[in-house]
């Protein structure tokens, strides 16, 4: 009855431990992602900024200088935050999955041990 029961736990801590190493693996693309994508949009803002000052033929006036400045902090700002999210549940998946493995592996040596006599228990008989 006692092995039934750890078999089933066994089993069980199996199929929840798949599902933190998929989410593991969601927030840790989600934040790559992130990563790129704010790259991208970062270098999308400078090149049009930059093809601005360049086809006009005359100089651009620092009244509006405000524009190219918050743009890019505007989303930086928003990526740092939809980053943060990721990175906090990718940690704390992590974390869950990793107390979850050593539940499972402290478990299966449990049921082994009782399939399997210790030798020394063996030797001493």
């Amino acid at each position: 009855m006692e092995l039934d029961d750890l078999n089933k736990n066994l089993e069980e801590l199996g199929k929840i431990n798949e599902k933190q190493e998929k989410r593991v693996r969601y927030h840790s693309i989600r934040a790559q992602i992130l990563t790129v994508s704010i790259l991208i949009i970062q270098a999308l803002i400078y090149e049009s900024l930059l093809h601005i000052t360049t086809t006009t033929t005359t100089t651009i006036q620092c009244k509006n200088w405000w524009i190219p400045f918050a743009l890019p902090l505007l989303s930086f700002t928003l990526f740092s935050f939809s980053f943060l999210d990721a990175a906090t549940s990718f940690y704390r998946s992590q974390y869950q999955m990793d107390l979850n493995s050593s539940k499972y592996s402290s478990l299966r040596f449990t049921v082994r041990d009782i399939l399997v006599p210790r030798r020394s228990a063996m030797a001493i008989e």
